[in-house]
């Protein structure tokens, strides 16, 4: 016993001093990251987390990080110093793909991979922009992206030349695998599946006020549909500090009796699946359902393309300026009508875009960033 607490003593003052073991995989571990060590299970990760002000590790990351990284930009110089404490010859990263563009430089031999998270749409068109336009620079950050449609638009942060790979959702990826069997012939709990995604009540951007200005505009006709054809609702409320406010914000537009998901990482994706139909402004959610053979309708009720679903006329509603109910019952009672077959033929554009078999996506994740190493 005694001689066991020496040995501990001394490889905790050696961690102390010198820094940790060799790692494979550095893992961010920020926003849509938590499912991200299920995919590299066997090998060697170490995770961060940028949000969290990093602890007093040992000797060797501090040295690192105020002496060697004096010509890093000053808010990657953290991911820097850990990757080279930890020796990790990959860096994988769901969120803040901007700092995996700074950090490029610095690490010349580590491999960087970023898991794409949101759908990322083309606002070349658009009056109104989502990001600002940056510089294009060319980058070897490998991206796994949602879908075949990033291979041709994904541009975020000016990022060029990228090596593109569609693998799916890593969310997605996980209900996939953790769901119960689904059988080919589905029983619908509900008849529309309406997706509220990022709404902000008091939005302080002109993105923001053109998103909620979509809702304002979307929200009256369907609560006159609504009320007339009395379907089964569910609303998929995103989980957010203004959660309850819009609840009661979609009660008092809609005046209408609707279900309410709960907060669960997986509500929104159950609520979709239970449904005939899922609406929503485009987003990833619709995405996804696409890729799991559920039928969707995305509506842009403003004069801004940046909200316009790519793919098929079919798949959308849109309307300038004002939506009529008329077109709503068209769209929304023929949609409801199809079966998935003759859905997907109508919309074969948009399915070739983003159907991505989601029961693969954390094996492609895994494969593309562990091909080389040894499982330990």
């Amino acid at each position: 016993m005694h001689e066991w607490q020496e040995y501990k003593t001394f490889r905790e003052f050696w961690s102390l001093v010198f820094g940790f073991p060799k790692h494979d995989i550095l893992l961010v571990n920020s926003r849509h990251g938590q499912w991200l060590p299920v995919a590299f299970e066997g090998f060697r990760t170490f995770q961060y987390d940028p949000r969290i002000r990093p602890p007093v590790w040992c000797f060797r990351f501090w040295f690192t990080r105020i002496f060697l990284t004096k010509s890093v930009p000053r808010s990657v110089r953290s991911l820097v110093s850990i990757a080279r404490v930890v020796r990790a010859s990959r860096i994988v990263a769901t969120d803040r793909f901007k700092d995996l563009l700074d950090t490029e430089a610095f690490l010349s031999e580590t491999k960087l991979f970023w898991v794409q998270h949101g759908l990322y749409l083309d606002q070349s068109s658009s009056t109104l922009k989502r990001d600002k336009e940056c510089e294009f620079r060319d980058s070897r950050v490998v991206l796994l992206a949602l879908s075949e449609y990033d291979r041709h638009h994904y541009r975020r942060w000016g990022a060029s030349k990228l090596t593109i790979i569609p693998v799916g959702s890593l969310n997605n990826g996980i209900y996939e695998k953790t769901r119960a069997p689904v059988s080919s012939v589905r029983r619908s709990d509900f008849d529309i599946c309406l997706v509220e995604k990022g709404l902000k009540l008091n939005p302080d951007s002109d993105y923001g006020r053109g998103f909620k200005e979509n809702w304002d505009n979307f929200l009256p006709v369907f609560s006159e549909y609504i009320n007339s054809e009395r379907p089964r609702l569910i609303v998929a409320v995103s989980k957010s500090s203004e959660r309850n406010a819009v609840v009661r914000y979609l009660y008092d537009k809609l005046k209408y009796d609707f279900t309410i998901t709960d907060e669960d990482d997986f509500s929104t994706y159950r609520a979709s699946d239970l449904a005939n139909v899922t609406i929503g402004i485009a987003s990833t959610v619709l995405a996804e359902s696409l890729s799991r053979k559920r039928k969707v309708l995305s509506f842009n009720c403003t004069t801004y393309t940046v909200w316009d679903f790519p793919g098929s006329n079919f798949v959308r509603i849109n309307s300038e300026p004002q939506l009529s109910l008329e077109l709503l019952c068209t769209k929304l009672n023929e949609t409801l009508a199809l079966s998935w077959e003759d859905y997907a033929k109508k919309a074969s554009e948009t399915l070739q875009l983003f159907a991505v078999d989601g029961s693969k996506t954390i094996d492609r994740i895994r494969h593309e960033v562990t091909d080389g190493l040894a499982i330990q």
